[in-house]
């Protein structure tokens, strides 16, 4: 079974769970009706939330539900996981003070980024936003020095499994494990965004889209509310592919939309200026139909890439299936690909992952497989293709 797929089901929990993690409303009336239509299964839903490193924003929002609803064991099992991972990012916060601390000893700027910025920013405390690493932006010259000691300050470099070469033209440096065997991980970027994008989103471009934040009575640097909601959709549609980041996608998006000052229109404009709209577009409409996130559907417009409407909807069927990591989605990771390159309506897909990343592979590249071989290995997906061509078509407009 393909490793996204967290159980053989129709995804009526990983529904559910987004649901659950990103709209603020009381749920239990929304469980309610889920039950009704078919059995539910707790299991799967905490998988997806394992998955996700999300399962502290579960335990929050099943506080209040009756036994009724939420077996008293599952409660307390989800309570558990919850309490390791809230202590794993009371940790996770402890060392990204130390961190910026010792950089900025160092007299090495910082600016925060993904997930470490949204919990400072747009969230009422770091819990609030699960992640597994930290991301901090150094400028480009001094980074190997940040590197450096960072190392000498309980980070340990973690480049196992890849080839000595791999970050030579990556954004950031190879990633930095906790000492102290928490499984953290910290990474400094030199670049927002892994190379070969096609997007304006360069440092020297962001200078006026960036705000001061004072951590730990230390400076800091981090995106605007406008353009981080800017960087989120593309690190979700550009660099997770749609495949992963979905919930801290949505639940970034769903915070931003509801804090003060966040305008529509300067999120559009800036799309715009950043070359991004269909990163935007996509993401907001799978926000939209997943989570019920409030996207006027004039920005939807504004945004979307020129295909006709039913077109659009196949492309919506093909990527929510990705994002719920349903059995019924595209069995094929060949077509996958196109799709991502199609939907975004970029030139071609990314260079070959596999042979930057990967020791074994660089080692011993794969020869192409025979015709006859690859028809024979469609043929015995047909069930996993007549499911994913199934879910396309199965509510088809008009």
């Amino acid at each position: 079974m393909d490793p996204l797929i967290i159980a053989p089901s129709e995804s009526l929990e990983a529904s559910l769970f987004f649901s659950v993690a990103t709209n603020p409303a009381p749920i239990a009336d929304r469980l309610e009706s889920y039950r009704a239509t078919q059995s539910f299964d707790w299991d799967r839903l905490i998988a997806f939330a394992l998955l996700e490193n999300a399962v502290t924003v579960v335990d929050e929002r099943i506080a209040s539900l009756p036994e009724s609803l939420l077996p008293f064991e599952t409660r307390e099992r989800i309570a558990r996981l919850a309490l390791v991972w809230t202590l794993k990012l009371k940790l996770l916060e402890q060392r990204l003070y130390e961190s910026v601390r010792l950089l900025s000893d160092a007299g090495i700027e910082v600016m925060l980024l993904k997930g470490a910025a949204s919990a400072l920013t747009i969230y009422r405390r770091f819990e609030d936003r699960p992640m597994a690493d930290i991301d901090l932006l150094v400028d480009a010259s001094r980074a190997r020095e940040a590197f450096e000691l960072m190392q000498k300050n309980g980070w340990m470099a973690d480049t196992a499994g890849h080839p000595a070469d791999a970050w030579d033209t990556h954004h950031h440096l190879p990633p930095l494990s906790d000492m102290r065997g928490s499984g953290l991980r910290l990474e400094l970027h030199t670049a927002p965004i892994p190379p070969g994008h096609p997007f304006r989103f360069e440092l020297a471009e962001m200078e006026g889209n960036t705000q001061l934040l004072n951590v730990e009575g230390i400076e800091v640097r981090a995106l605007d509310l406008h353009m981080h909601a800017i960087h989120t959709a593309i690190h979700f549609a550009w660099g997770h592919r749609f495949v992963t980041g979905g919930t801290n996608a949505f639940r970034d998006l769903s915070a931003i939309e509801r804090t003060a000052g966040f305008s529509w229109k300067k999120f559009v404009a800036l799309s715009h200026q950043t070359g991004s709209e269909t990163c935007c577009y996509w993401t907001l409409r799978l926000a939209r139909s997943l989570t019920d996130l409030p996207v006027p559907d004039d920005v939807l417009t504004a945004l979307a890439p020129s295909l006709s409407e039913p077109l659009l909807f196949v492309l919506e069927r093909h990527l929510s299936q990705l994002v719920l990591r349903s059995p019924r989605a595209c069995p094929s990771a060949t077509l996958r690909n196109r799709l991502w390159a199609f939907a975004l309506q970029t030139d071609g897909t990314k260079a070959d992952e596999a042979l930057q990343w990967d020791t074994e592979v660089r080692a011993n590249p794969s020869r192409p497989t025979p015709g006859v071989r690859r028809v024979l290995s469609h043929v015995r997906r047909i069930r996993a293709w007549s499911m994913y061509v199934t879910s396309l078509l199965a509510t088809f407009p008009g």
